[in-house]
């Protein structure tokens, strides 16, 4: 009776992948899930603070801006791009990466700023999005009037920043 068991190499044939094979990609296997989920914990080296950008680098931009021959749109999507650059670097605010209004529903979005320029501020945005959004405007004062109140603006926000008093 126990004689007429037979054993799976009887029934199944020889393997058709060797057991060494199977242990091989098993470890190989495994290897590679640590290495990725190493890559992935690990920290990644800080990013580079932003390059320094003046208040006089700014304003020559703006300058520049004023300068080219571009629609009220593009003007106003110029200077838009360029409040924001200085917002982010100068209050390490995110607001480069957000709608005006993201960045004034946002709950923390303005209490980097003076409390003194949130009203200006938010007002301002929002004239400058209706001017990028709303088509060209044949008003030549409301485009100067818009370069006024960004220079102002910018002006106000920079003598809120703390200056470094050795840098030279």
């Amino acid at each position: 009776m126990l004689n007429d068991i037979s054993t799976s190499h009887e029934v199944l044939g020889p393997p058709i992948i060797p057991g060494w094979i199977i242990v091989l990609a098993s470890i190989l296997i495994l290897s590679l899930g640590y290495l990725i989920y190493w890559f992935s914990k690990r920290k990644r080296s800080p990013q580079a603070p932003p390059p320094p950008f003046t208040l006089k680098e700014a304003l020559h931009e703006l300058t520049g801006i004023e300068k080219q021959t571009l629609s009220s749109n593009e003007q106003a999507t110029e200077i838009s791009l360029l409040m924001r650059r200085f917002l982010m670097i100068h209050f390490e605010d995110p607001a480069l990466y957000e709608t005006h209004e993201e960045y004034l529903k946002r709950g923390h979005g303005l209490e980097h700023l003076p409390k003194a320029s949130h009203q200006q501020l938010s007002d301002y945005l929002s004239e400058l999005a209706s001017i990028k959004y709303h088509g060209p405007t044949d008003d030549p004062s409301q485009i100067h009037s818009l370069f006024e109140q960004t220079e102002s603006l910018m002006l106000a926000l920079d003598s809120t920043v703390p200056k470094d008093i050795t840098a030279k």
